[in-house]
């Protein structure tokens, strides 16, 4: 257990100063990865007032289906 705490706080502290930045969405992916299995990765970006966008989505023909519309 402690040593998915450091990493997670390790994940945390590289990807904070990346807010804001393109390669952020990939970071925290690839952070996560190191941490759990992630058989599929988006990240949506919620804007007050606006409707949320893609961030960040891995190619959808490298897997046998996309599965993006099961959670938006």
């Amino acid at each position: 257990m402690e040593s998915k705490l450091a990493a997670f706080a390790a994940l945390v502290a590289s990807c904070v100063p990346r807010l804001g930045h393109t390669d952020f969405p990939a970071r925290l992916i690839e952070g996560l990865r190191s941490l759990v299995v992630v058989e599929d990765a988006t990240v949506l970006l919620y804007t007050p007032g606006d409707l949320p966008r893609i961030a960040y989505r891995e190619n959808p023909l490298a897997r046998s289906e996309d599965t993006l519309g099961r959670f938006v």
